[in-house]
């Protein structure tokens, strides 16, 4: 995760003077914005940091490269002779975990005499782009205080990142702001006089800088709304309550809803990881009461002429009252949870589909609700606080009491048997002694011997005739 580790790490380039394949790989420092949000104190793991110091020096060489380059000053014959057998002494040293018998013995590459350090902002949807940074150069620094050991002279670690503002002209300081990503490359410069013309362009060392930050939203109620409203269940087919076609039960997430300027929620450019949460109705051996059109509550079934595609009486308007009649046996966290992705990096407009489940084997009328749970690119970083739900709404008032609704998005997908629904099995039928309700005669209770609600789903509907 992090690119060169915290403690210090030693860049090395592979030069093409040497005929040697240029390997640039680049990597990534991910720093936590523990000190400047509000909000957060406790919020981030242990080992969150944010900042980091590391140093670079200039690539390592073999020996006998080293020893051909000119210097200035140049070493001389007595201390070439004493780094040749320091090294060879040092070479084949029995490892028994004390660092003191494991020194450093590479050497810096002669030619190199300093770096070119470039800095520039990357683009992430939402964010502002700052102004320009200008590219900085400085020149490789020797060690020369502190009583450098002879090979130490020819070792010129020195630091690029620091937390606190420096005045050395060797040490660079960088500042990140929150959420946003920088290209930090590291280019060593040659002497030119060195090489022939364009003979020797080193590859820079490339690192991506990015900050994490806590989920930003104006209110949870605010991105529970958002989350909803830009939750998209829909049915790919039918097209109308008459297609017997394949049927593709699809759920999305709007992330242009998500990131509108007009909901106060920019949740998109800070979200990852989704999980979708799926319930569907399951019956239990009871009917289903509802109104008939006249506002009767005699009828028994499901309202499937009350429910149009959208406005006051869509799915999610009309069903919800009835939660309690269809979902009430059931806690609301038992659900079908689907783990997907969302980025909004790179389609900051799309609409990625989080789950598709084929009902051409589920011919019945059905029920689904669905929520969402989004989490924040960071959340490896945060021990809470680091997800927003869509089906939780906090109470607008203290004094409210007892649980709030939840907020689901409702779909219904239509009976597709176009055969005809074949009798129910009886398997007894026993004459009743009571009258009930101002009836004449006493009624008969008759035991079927198969799940209703299973052929056709919510659209079956139980109808009786006596004849003589």
């Amino acid at each position: 995760m992090v690119g060169g580790g915290p403690a210090g790490s030693t860049l090395a380039w592979k030069l093409a003077s040497k005929g040697v394949k240029t390997i640039v790989l680049d990597a990534v420092i991910l720093l936590a914005d523990t000190l400047n949000v509000a909000g957060t104190a406790g919020a981030w793991i242990p080992g969150a940091v944010n900042a980091m110091q590391f140093f670079i020096r200039p690539p390592a060489t073999d020996l006998a490269t080293f020893d051909s380059w000119p210097f200035n000053p140049a070493p001389s014959v007595s201390d070439r002779a004493a780094i040749y057998s320091l090294i060879a002494r040092s070479t084949d040293i029995l490892n028994t975990g004390d660092s003191s018998q494991s020194p450093d013995l590479t050497l810096d590459d002669p030619s190199v005499t300093g770096f070119s350090v470039s800095l520039t902002q990357q683009s992430v949807p939402e964010m502002p782009m700052g102004p320009a940074i200008h590219t900085q150069s400085f020149n490789v620094r020797r060690q020369s205080t502190g009583s450098p050991t002879l090979l130490q002279q020819y070792q010129s670690p020195q630091p690029l990142v620091t937390p606190q503002a420096a005045t050395d002209p060797y040490q660079i300081t960088v500042t990140i702001p929150p959420a946003t990503v920088f290209l930090l490359q590291i280019t060593p410069v040659v002497d030119p006089t060195l090489f022939a013309s364009n003979a020797c362009q080193p590859a820079p060392r490339s690192f991506y800088i990015e900050v994490a930050s806590a989920l930003s939203v104006s209110s949870l109620n605010d991105a529970a709304t958002a989350l909803n409203n830009a939750l998209q269940p829909n049915l790919t087919s039918p097209t109308s309550s008459t297609d017997t076609g394949t049927d593709q039960l699809q759920a999305a997430l709007s992330l242009a809803g998500l990131a509108s300027p007009t909901s106060n929620v920019n949740l998109a450019p800070q979200i990852h990881r989704v999980e979708l949460m799926v319930q569907r109705w399951r019956g239990q051996g009871r009917p289903l009461v509802r109104e008939d059109q006249q506002g009767n509550p005699t009828l028994f079934g499901f309202p499937y002429t009350d429910l149009k595609n959208a406005g006051p009486n869509s799915a999610d308007t009309v069903l919800a009252p009835l939660d309690g009649v269809y979902f009430g046996e059931r806690d609301s966290n038992d659900q079908l949870v689907v783990v997907a992705q969302a980025d909004a990096v790179s389609d900051p407009a799309g609409s990625p589909v989080l789950y598709t489940y084929d009902l051409s084997h589920s011919p019945q009328a059905l029920y689904y609700r669905f929520a969402v749970r989004v989490f924040s690119r960071y959340e490896g970083l945060f021990t809470r606080g680091a997800s927003v739900e869509s089906r939780i709404l906090k109470a607008a008032s203290a004094q409210i009491t007892g649980p709030t609704p939840e907020q689901w998005r409702r779909l219904l997908p239509l009976c597709r048997r176009t055969a005809t629904a074949p009798k129910p099995a009886v398997r007894l039928i026993v004459p009743l002694t009571r009258t009930v309700n101002g009836q004449q005669t006493p009624g008969l209770l008759v035991v079927l011997n198969e799940p209703w609600y299973d052929w056709a789903g919510l659209a079956e509907q139980f109808e009786v005739q006596v004849g003589p």
